[in-house]
């Protein structure tokens, strides 16, 4: 379980306890007949949604740092490194683009000029790369 998904559980436990706390104060009022039964179908959906939404951003960063240690185990004194909607990095004073593709897991860089320099499917090096 990744900081993310913790962090969302958490939220989504704090949530659980205030709907819990407001049924119980209408059930007390005699406004309701029931409380828990509502706030258990709730805190179940919440937490579904809640954990939900931490994993997929858990798994994004995952992905994302994968991507940065595969550029940085591979070029030498990596600066500017950007996984944003740039995708850039500069190595040795020559600025690369790069693209992943999630499908098929691949990593390919790019020079300035947009020529492929080199190619990495799950992290690995290809050898028709430069």
């Amino acid at each position: 379980m990744g900081i993310y998904t913790a962090m969302s559980l958490a939220i989504g436990f704090i949530i659980i306890l205030f709907f819990g706390w407001m049924m119980y104060v209408h059930y007390t009022n005699d406004d309701l007949e029931h409380w828990v039964p509502p706030t258990l179908i709730v805190g179940v959906l919440v937490i579904m949604l809640f954990g939900s939404i931490g994993y997929g951003a858990d798994k994004s960063e995952k992905l994302h740092r994968e991507i940065k240690d595969t550029i940085v185990s591979n070029y030498n004194d990596v600066t500017n490194f950007h996984d944003d909607d740039r995708q850039s990095f500069e190595s040795g004073g020559i600025k690369y683009t790069f693209n992943y593709n999630k499908s098929q897991k691949t990593l390919t860089v790019f020079t300035n000029t947009s020529v492929v320099h080199v190619t990495f499917v799950n992290g690995v090096k290809q050898k028709n790369s430069k």
